[in-house]
């Protein structure tokens, strides 16, 4: 299977959102500056590669996806405009909901 098929399976078996993310963003700063809207803890588990996170509600899933600045560049709540770059991929109990290329 790959990441996005693991993603959208996770979500339905869980029941809940998942945010699947990866990147190639070079070094911890750009990606921060790509990622305003996560934790620094999961800044730091991201610097690894790739991260599964799990939301109840989709508000709150939609919410940290928005802030996520991937090949589209900036959203409407990140306005960092550097070369780091997030891939994105949100699914739900229903399957796969989003991406941000």
């Amino acid at each position: 299977m790959n990441a996005h098929e693991i993603t959208e399976q996770f979500a339905i078996c869980s029941k809940q959102f998942v945010l699947y993310l990866s990147h190639s963003a070079g070094d911890y700063t750009e990606l921060a500056a790509a990622t305003q809207t996560l934790s620094q803890r999961d800044q730091v588990d991201l610097l690894d590669g790739k991260i599964w996170l799990t939301f109840p509600t989709y508000a709150a899933a939609l919410d940290v996806f928005g802030g996520i600045v991937g090949d589209d560049g900036p959203t409407h709540t990140n306005s960092y405009d550097g070369p780091g770059r997030v891939y994105a991929l949100l699914a739900g109990p229903d399957g796969l909901i989003t991406e941000n290329t």
